[in-house]
């Protein structure tokens, strides 16, 4: 604490102004864990999450895209204020960096290619038009050929008795599935289902080579094609693995496709059902449509252009002092990438996505809380140890999050939790918190009494159909079978108006700056929710679990 407060890292005017103080005695049996320590309750800092912000927000990082000097400007930044607190370094080779391999990968419009055959005759398909190819598995030329079978919304999930592909033999074949949200089971499994990654491992397991997807009533009306064909020449990106290949979760499917709504009827010509009959069956909700093999053969071609690229995860770790418990590790993360320039022919349009509450309100949440668990450290009062990740490209599919949980610089079993916190939007009083995940874990206990400790209450998704338990880099961690909660204001006080405003004009827009309306203050009571719950992960007698019979649990578990 003293060395803490010599250098500044502890306001020593907010620790005097304290009158509490904080024995933070455990109930673990070591001598390390039966001392007791009375110390200056660690304070949250409103000027430091406004220090982090504003350098990180800045123009001169030019929206800290994943693999850009503004990123790399970023990630020093952060690795320099984990330094500044005492953390050691745990990426690579003993450095603050774990560098994550990507590779990017943009159409090659011109080696596009789809046609279809049936009866003798052969029509070629115009791209962007009437289909848009889709990115090849591993990056490189692909081709196929081969007849097609209709599965449905492309799912199997047994817990729910549903299974898309009953009566069908795809194997060899290229399946055509439904673009949309299969709505028989709750919103959180109902996101792993319906992902893309789990519609393309389901029809890999049953042997497919490809995939073509049209889009059902509710997917047209929310992906408008004209939208989306301008979105045709972005980049993808993935991360590369130690033996220089992509990572592709199901390389099986080897090319695929979307057909535009206009022209997803042409696939149906002949069969036992027509496109419209699909449609009008899935508008109503009340049954799955069959599998059913189609009338005809696609021939499939995707090429691409690659570029690598390298962009570093910050990784560091607070360790901790109980000799049964330090080499157990609480995993604090937020993604530290935005989305970097967009174009504009207006010369004097503002052209950058800062990103100030995406996210760095979260990296700068996670600093502050980190500073107070630095005061645990010194004082002898954290048990078990904590990683602090800031990591990369989360905004091109939660890449960086996903590497570490591929390649842990730490034992993977060791990691009992993860923390994550992505977009915090501190603009109003909040009176309540959201824990996504709360459900799935005894996490949610944890998050509760922390927030009771600070008069808020704990309240249930109230998105549910955006399926956000799947969508930040906690998710990475769920599928290593490590339970976690993301961390987000709640609606209550006006938060719901705030939510919405945001998402609606300023998210990945240069309106995420600097000029909002900002509240440092509530980032920095934020911080201390943060703080309050990583401390009672590390201290606690048991690591968390999963509770019995959760559909997650037991998808990922990796007994």
């Amino acid at each position: 604490m003293k060395n803490l407060l010599k250098s500044g890292l502890i306001s020593s005017v907010a620790a005097l102004a304290l009158v509490a103080c904080e024995t933070t005695g455990t109930t673990g049996t070591s001598a390390s864990a039966a001392k007791s320590v009375t110390m200056v309750a660690p304070s949250p800092s409103a000027e430091n999450i406004e220090r982090h912000i504003t350098y990180l927000a800045d123009d001169a990082l030019q929206g800290r895209e994943a693999g850009t000097e503004g990123y790399q400007q970023a990630a020093d930044y952060v690795a320099d204020e984990l330094k500044k607190l005492g953390l050691e370094p745990a990426g690579d080779d003993g450095s603050w960096f774990q560098q994550v391999p990507l590779r990017s990968t943009k159409r090659d419009m011109d080696g596009a290619f789809m046609s279809l055959s049936r009866d003798g005759a052969t029509q070629e398909l115009a791209h962007l038009d009437d289909y848009i190819i889709g990115f090849p598995a591993n990056g490189k030329t692909d081709e196929i050929a081969a007849d097609l079978v209709f599965v449905g919304y492309g799912l199997q999930a047994p817990e729910f008795g549903i299974d898309d592909y009953a009566g069908v033999n795809v194997e060899g074949k290229i399946v055509v599935v439904l673009l949309g949200v299969s709505a028989d089971m709750p919103s959180e499994e109902a996101a792993h289902y319906n992902s893309t990654r789990t519609r393309r491992l389901t029809a890999e397991a049953n042997g497919a080579v490809g995939m073509i997807s049209v889009y059902d009533k509710s997917s047209a009306q929310r992906f408008p094609w004209d939208r989306v064909k301008l979105s045709a020449d972005r980049a993808s990106m993935s991360w590369v693995k130690k033996d220089g290949t992509t990572f592709t979760p199901a390389p099986g499917i080897r090319v695929t496709a979307t057909m535009s709504p206009e022209q997803g009827a042409m696939l149906f010509e002949g069969a036992e059902m027509s496109y419209a009959d699909i449609l009008a069956m899935t508008d109503e909700g009340d049954t799955r449509p069959p599998a059913f093999v189609l009338d005809g053969k696609a021939k499939l071609k995707s090429a691409a252009v690659s570029e690598d690229v390298s962009s570093p995860n910050v990784v560091a770790i607070l360790p901790g002092s109980d000799p049964d418990l330090k080499d157990e590790y609480v995993l604090l993360s937020a993604h530290l990438d935005h989305t970097g320039q967009r174009e504009s022919d207006d010369p004097d349009a503002d052209t950058i996505n800062n990103g100030a509450l995406d996210n760095a309100s979260g990296i700068a949440t996670t600093l502050e809380a980190t500073r107070m668990l630095a005061s645990l450290a010194e004082a002898g009062k954290l048990r078990r140890s904590v990683v602090v990740t800031a990591v990369t490209a989360e905004e091109k599919g939660l890449l960086g999050s996903e590497y570490y949980a591929n390649y842990p610089t730490v034992p993977l079993d060791s990691i009992v939790a993860n923390v994550n916190l992505d977009m915090p939007i501190i603009t109003y009083p909040f009176v309540d918190v959201i824990a996504f995940g709360a459900d799935h874990s005894s996490l949610g206990e944890t998050v509760r009494e922390a927030a009771a400790k600070m008069d808020l209450e704990l309240i249930p998704d109230p998105i549910p159909q955006l399926s956000i338990f799947t969508r930040s880099d906690h998710y990475r961690f769920v599928q290593q079978g490590i339970p976690a909660v993301f961390l987000f204001l709640g609606f209550g006080n006006g938060g719901e108006q705030q939510f919405n405003d945001f998402m609606n004009n300023r998210y990945h827009r240069p309106g995420d700056d600097l000029e909002q309306a900002l509240d440092f203050e509530q980032g920095a009571r934020f911080s201390k929710l943060n703080y309050l719950v990583a401390k009672s992960i590390a201290n606690a007698d048991e690591r968390p679990t999963w509770n019995e019979g959760n559909f997650f649990g037991e998808l990922f578990s990796k007994d």
